[in-house]
């Protein structure tokens, strides 16, 4: 069975961590934030739309929220994230509001735990412990910022990463590689580290545009699941002002 809400990317090690508290949202202001948007497509057809809002200080993102939206314009999901902790492994909480229910990443004294909640049921948290210093904790939006800062890093080594699933309250080792470049474009694939479960897991694989420094393109699981509450394999792509699209 592929790892429910696999999408959610957090990474963290001790060379990718930055200072983190989760504050309360606030307005974004216009000259220090960024926006785009994701179209998510199962088999060439529009499956939801993602609506992006990051906010920068010095450079750095610090707060990002991302409103879905069904085909016909509805919002059904929502997620706040603060990357104040570390840039890679956000705090955040994410919304079903089909369904009812929330999961996501806490910090406590800078150590991170998971939590998951259904409207039906009492939340329950697992702590995140014994952090490998030679893996990349992932989850949650961090991954394209971290592409932004160690392009070049990421390019030249086989960097092991240990998902973060709080939906499942559960972790994964897995494995990011660079696989090729075509044009500006650097591809790169995330598969689960255990050779026998890539049989049953699909990989991830992330197109990044070099000269724009932005992420353009994801294919594999969705954090959404469909209307029928199954998971889902989407191909988003991603639109930034004036950047070309990946093919």
């Amino acid at each position: 069975m592929i790892p429910k809400l696999l999408v959610c990317l957090i990474l963290s090690t001790t060379s990718y961590s930055i200072a983190l508290v989760l504050l309360p949202s606030r307005s974004f202001a216009k000259a220090d934030s960024e926006l785009f948007i994701g179209k998510a497509q199962k088999q060439g057809k529009l499956v939801y739309t993602e609506e992006h809002r990051a906010k920068f200080e010095n450079g750095r993102v610090v707060e990002a929220e991302t409103t879905y939206l069904s085909p016909d314009g509805k919002k059904i999901a929502f997620m706040k994230s603060d990357f104040r902790q570390n840039l890679t492994a956000p705090a955040h909480e994410f919304q079903d509001l089909r369904f009812g229910y929330r999961y996501g990443i806490r910090y406590d004294n800078k150590k991170p735990s998971m939590f998951s909640a259904q409207s039906d049921a009492g939340e329950k948290t697992k702590p995140v412990d014994s952090i490998s210093s030679d893996k990349v904790l992932v989850g949650c939006q961090g991954l394209g910022y971290l592409f932004r800062t160690d392009l070049a890093k990421l390019k030249a080594q086989t960097t092991p990463i240990l998902f973060l699933i709080p939906g499942r309250l559960d972790t994964y080792n897995f494995v990011l590689s660079h696989r090729e470049r075509k044009d500006r474009f650097e591809i790169f694939e995330v598969e689960i580290k255990t050779w026998i479960l890539r049989l049953f897991v699909p990989k991830i694989t992330l197109t990044f545009d070099s000269e724009n420094n932005r992420l353009l393109k994801y294919d594999g699981v969705s954090n959404l699941l469909d209307e029928n509450k199954k998971e889902q394999l989407v191909s988003i792509q991603y639109e930034w002002p004036a950047v070309s699209q990946a093919k």
